[in-house]
């Protein structure tokens, strides 16, 4: 039986017969895999602090015939202030869905790795979390190669126009002229456009300092969500967990 080990980060996971659990785990070394915790839920298992969702973990695993079995776990961090905040963990359930349904599993990629493990890492730190998310959700965009075309209509190339539209289909905006092409594109306006821009380019830690008005926020999750749902063809179930929560 083949050894390997592999630093990760505990993004979903279901039960499986009596006691066990299989693991969706974003690693380092190996992407997206999906694992088995035996005997994980039974009290004192040694497995437990390692696996829970967002544990940020050392693994050591060995490759089954279906699917691979965590042998140790070893917390780096727990990230256990997300679990005990419900509006923590539904930011977090939310990334974390966003990851799973923009990656095929085994593709590894170091630089959506780190920068996830630094998003979990602010959800657990910062309190205002809309910012955050758009900023996430922009920078995803980029990093699996979907940024839309936000410097002129990708249609008829006009770069002016009372306001924009983002569309999917066309992977960018469309002018007041040209939007009916795709009926399911979002409005934005030019001042949702220049801060989508700015989350795009600007470090994560000077992100958590801009101040947008909730207004421009709303548009632009409305034209991302839409966006990233169209793009990856999912529901993106969590989402809705996510505005119930907020909507608290």
């Amino acid at each position: 039986m083949a050894l390997y080990k592999t630093e990760g980060v505990v993004l979903n996971h279901r039960e499986l017969g009596e006691s066990d659990k299989i693991l969706t785990l974003y690693t380092l070394e190996k992407g997206k895999i999906h694992v088995v915790a035996k005997g994980v839920r039974r009290p004192r298992n040694s497995l437990i602090a390692g696996t829970l969702i967002f544990s940020h973990s050392n693994f050591l695993v060995a490759e089954g015939r279906n699917l691979d079995i965590i042998i140790q776990s070893e917390v780096i961090n727990s990230h256990s202030k997300i679990r005990a905040d419900l509006k923590k963990m539904a930011y977090g359930a939310y990334f974390s869905e966003l990851l799973r349904i923009s990656t095929p599993e085994r593709n590894k990629n170091e630089k959506l790795y780190h920068f996830f493990l630094k998003t979990i890492n602010f959800v657990e730190r910062f309190d205002e979390l809309d910012v955050l998310a758009r900023c996430f959700e922009v920078k995803l965009l980029s990093i699996q190669g979907y940024t839309p075309n936000l410097s002129q209509c990708v249609v008829c190339g006009k770069d002016k126009s009372a306001s924009f539209y983002l569309s999917s289909l066309f992977g960018g905006l469309l002018c007041e002229s040209c939007f009916e092409k795709d009926k399911n594109s979002k409005i934005l306006s030019r001042q949702s456009i220049s801060i989508i821009l700015t989350l795009l380019y600007s470090p994560m830690e000077k992100v958590q300092l801009l101040k947008i008005d909730g207004k421009i926020l709303k548009e632009m999750e409305n034209a991302l969500i839409n966006f990233i749902s169209t793009i990856f063809d999912k529901d993106i179930k969590t989402y809705k967990f996510l505005d119930a929560v907020r909507n608290l």
